[in-house]
């Protein structure tokens, strides 16, 4: 006789298969954001080579009294802001760096046409980023991985809670691929995109990140994006100047910011009344950079390469902070395909460049040690844009492949961290995606969030039943996995450090439960922080 499988059991099995499948969706989805992604990095790439020719060739003849080439310049100008105007009509989601639509879509506030988007942002951001653009390909690779994730899932009829999951995993993809950098990849979705740390996520993050990196390393190789050399570790001594460092870069992050979301509010003047006229601004500032400072075009990595080789003096380096976060303001305010995230790294190293100058004309700091300052202010200055400190310092590692930095770089994007915070600093993406709910006269969501938190040692949760938990409206905890074991929660259920909650919330109240989770909340609770 065929014994039959307790129900208890049968759900564990379910789980374990849930997990298999999430696992198995992320390496699918990953497959096809690294293959995408491969195909953006490489249209950029020659965009770029084609560009410089073209502008060399162009100063060339003009030393002979040809104006010809600039003629055919303006002409290719012209051409590339109606192909990008027409590109921004049909698909407005592509639009931009693309990870607070990602986020949104996560929320269930926005919903993409992935198809669509995978293609605007490919060919679209080639095209931007390749015209002279000062746009970094890093956030629409991550739409891609998105868009690319959430075609898998559709293709293999995923449901909606599995495609979240599935689409969290390929955003971080197309970071990883992008950087070449699976672990910073996945501790982004994790961190920054999905804000929890749970199993149903980490899995098809997992998978998805380092499956997208062996892609596009098949294409690219296993080379880092920047190839310092003669880095050395920084002494104990000089620990407090990579804190003055952080503090720097958190505190020129705040500004940064305020410039890119003001950036709209320029290009509302009567002057710009078309997307046409926005994207046209933005390209004759691109066409004169390429020729009066081509290091100020694109993303900028050839221009952190130049000023770790050769770094100038202060006031060169602080007037190209300025001009490349100016340059980046109008860029990203145009409303092509193409992100900040990479401009932003490159204004992080001349901010810390500059300041590191300073310290090393002081004899505070080595000659040598200027790599080092690059490196770290790099990860603050994105820690204090972002507000993602753990991602902002792996991330480094990974594009550096200096690990012995680790320390040094853990210390400046938390110092940057709480530099940005305790100077009004919002985070950028947060931002957009609040001003993109506005724009859509979005309000509350009815649409449900599973969200799992960890109890810590220190909890105010910690050793209270869960009849007591002042949870939010319309909050349910749903299960409690101690040692790896599920429990059904009850009233008399006593909540324990270590225990892994599992809470069925609505998604605005998920950053409430955090918070009540860690006991940063008052003493009385959701109902009293409200207040």
């Amino acid at each position: 006789m065929k014994h039959r499988m307790p129900d208890w059991a049968e759900a564990l099995s379910r789980r374990r298969m849930l997990r298999l499948r999430l696992f198995a969706g992320g390496a699918a989805a990953g497959l096809a954001a690294g293959l995408s992604v491969a195909l953006y990095r490489w249209l950029i790439g020659e965009a770029e080579t084609l560009r410089t020719v073209l502008a060399t060739q162009a100063l060339e003849d003009a030393a002979e009294g040809s104006v010809l080439p600039f003629a055919l310049w303006a002409a290719g100008l012209l051409a590339a802001a109606l192909v990008l105007s027409a590109l921004c009509r049909w698909e407005p989601m592509a639009s931009g760096s693309g990870i607070p639509q990602v986020k949104g879509m996560l929320l269930g506030w926005v919903h993409l046409r992935w198809l669509r988007v995978l293609l605007v942002q490919i060919f679209g951001g080639a095209l931007a980023i390749g015209a002279g653009l000062s746009l970094g390909h890093a956030g629409p690779a991550v739409e891609i991985g998105a868009a690319a994730a959430q075609g898998t899932s559709r293709a293999a009829g995923r449901r909606r809670a599995e495609e979240r999951c599935l689409v969290t995993g390929g955003a971080g993809a197309g970071l990883a691929a992008v950087f070449n950098a699976p672990l910073a990849g996945m501790l982004f979705a994790l961190e920054e995109l999905h804000h929890t740390f749970s199993a149903s996520v980490i899995l098809p993050a997992m998978a998805a990140s380092v499956t997208a990196a062996c892609t596009v390393r098949f294409f690219f190789g296993s080379h880092t994006i920047f190839l310092f050399t003669g880095t050395a570790p920084l002494e104990a001594g000089e620990l407090p100047w990579v804190v003055l460092l952080g503090a720097v870069c958190g505190a020129a992050a705040v500004p940064f910011n305020a410039g890119l979301l003001a950036a709209r509010r320029f290009y509302g003047l009567p002057c710009f009344r078309t997307r046409e006229r926005k994207i046209g601004f933005a390209l004759a500032l691109a066409g004169l950079a390429a020729f009066l400072c081509p290091a100020l075009t694109g993303g900028g990595d050839r221009l952190i390469n130049a000023v770790t080789q050769c770094p100038p003096g202060f006031f060169v380096l602080a007037g190209l902070a300025l001009a490349k976060s100016l340059f980046t303001f109008a860029s990203f305010g145009s409303g092509v395909p193409g992100g900040f995230f990479f401009p932003s790294l490159t204004v992080g190293a001349l901010t810390g460049a500059a300041a590191g100058t300073l310290l090393i004309d002081a004899g505070l700091l080595p000659p040598e040690a200027m790599t080092n300052v690059i490196i770290l202010s790099m990860a603050a200055f994105f820690a204090g844009s972002v507000r993602a400190p753990i991602t902002g310092a792996v991330l480094l590692l990974e594009m550096t492949g200096r690990f012995e930095q680790l320390m040094p770089l853990a210390l400046a994007a938390a110092t940057a961290y709480v530099a940005s915070g305790l100077l009004g600093g919002v985070p950028i993406y947060e931002a957009l995606l609040r001003r993109q709910r506005a724009d859509a006269g979005i309000g509350t969501l009815p649409e449900p969030r599973l969200v799992e938190l960890a109890v810590e040692n220190g909890s105010a949760l910690d050793g209270r039943r869960t009849a007591d938990l002042p949870l939010p409206p319309r909050t349910v905890l749903a299960e409690i996995r101690r040692g790896g074991e599920p429990i059904v929660p009850g009233a008399e259920t006593v909540v324990r450090a270590g225990d892994q909650l599992a809470f069925l919330t609505q998604c605005g109240d998920a950053a409430q439960l955090e918070r009540l989770v860690e006991g940063t909340l008052p003493a009385g609770g959701v109902h009293a922080h409200k207040k």
